[in-house]
């Protein structure tokens, strides 16, 4: 039989899984709608051109963030949350993410200067 504590606790986790749902949702679509109004505008102020240079470099920004992000942030979270009473573990495990990125974003700077200059 479900007591009394037990069906508020559950009505409160889903009041808060609603209200959370609710916020994402909110936030996905002013993303998109902002998207929507500003990318018209950015063409009409930049040019084809210019915005072609800037959709480009956001392309290549893209990608730089896929490589240097590879999978850290899942490995890191579940790392980090494994060792979450452990201050100096969780320390040590997110300086050497944070390094390792640096590294890796180092190396893709270089790759892309190396393309980039004639």
């Amino acid at each position: 039989m479900i007591n009394k504590y037990n069906l508020k606790k559950s009505l409160h986790k889903n009041k808060n899984l609603i209200k959370n749902f609710s916020f994402l949702s909110i936030l996905q679509v002013s993303q998109m709608l902002i998207g929507v109004v500003i990318f018209p505008y950015l063409i009409k102020v930049l040019g084809t051109n210019n915005y072609g240079i800037v959709a480009y470099s956001q392309a290549v920004l893209g990608y730089a963030v896929l490589f240097v992000n590879y999978g850290f942030n899942i490995t890191g979270t579940r790392e980090i949350a494994k060792n979450k009473l452990n201050k100096d573990k969780m320390s040590r495990i997110f300086s050497t993410i944070l390094i390792v990125k640096a590294i890796i974003f180092i190396i893709f700077l270089l790759l892309l200067l190396f393309y980039l200059l004639p």
